[in-house]
């Protein structure tokens, strides 16, 4: 099941951290956060910031394993 999400049609919430693929095919964590003066849309991975047209597709991040009790 293919559950990217292209950045044209839905896109996730500020503050939301998810996987992204970039339009040069790169895949990686990326918050969705608000930067700088204008407070514009971009991309923080905790040490970088990236803008919002560099990204392609993304999804939620899976949820953490539970072991069994």
């Amino acid at each position: 099941m293919n559950t990217w999400l292209d950045i044209k049609e839905t896109q996730p919430a500020v503050g939301d951290t998810v996987l992204v693929q970039t339009t040069s095919n790169s895949i990686d964590i990326w918050k969705r956060v608000r930067h700088g003066r204008t407070r514009k849309l971009a991309w923080h991975d905790g040490s970088r910031y990236m803008d919002e047209e560099w990204v392609k597709y993304w999804q939620p991040l899976p949820e953490p394993h539970k072991p069994a009790v």
